[in-house]
């Protein structure tokens, strides 16, 4: 499978204002409720497409939003750098971190760079510095863009 990418960009800047992936691996997700110490809490689980009811809701595509300044706050104290990209790229989505926390891993990178112009310039030179060093270095290593 290919993976679509759809920009949208604001016609008076010429900047891209959201980022849509169509994901090469869709899949579904499903509330279930469970009980954890003695009280109910609701789960989200990942369910494959081909075994969705009605009231599952499919994931076929995400669409993500430009950064905003205040959006980095949302990760502060997360220490490991998967973390806080899982967290950063859920605020973009506009859904729960378990939601990214379930995407194939192919997904995974290509919202990665693909999600780097919504980040700011400086987000644009990170990941421009990163792939030249590996590059350089003859290597490829995916760094989670959130963690930038």
């Amino acid at each position: 499978m290919t993976s679509e990418t759809t920009p949208s960009v604001t016609p008076s800047t010429k900047k891209l204002t959201k980022w849509t992936h169509t994901l090469d691996y869709p899949f579904a997700v499903r509330e279930v409720a469970r009980i954890v110490d003695g009280a109910a809490v609701t789960e989200l689980e990942r369910v494959e497409i081909d075994e969705a009811q009605d009231k599952d809701r499919k994931v076929v595509s995400l669409t993500f939003r430009r950064m905003r300044a205040g959006d980095p706050k949302l990760t502060e104290g997360i220490e490991d750098p998967y973390a806080s990209a899982i967290a950063t790229l859920a605020t973009l989505a506009g859904e729960p971190s378990e939601v990214i926390d379930m995407l194939d891993f192919d997904d995974f990178e290509a919202i990665n760079e693909g999600t780097v112009p919504l980040m700011g310039k400086s987000a644009m030179k990170l990941a421009e510095a990163r792939k030249k060093a590996e590059a350089e270095a003859g290597a490829t290593v995916s760094v989670p863009s959130g963690a930038i």
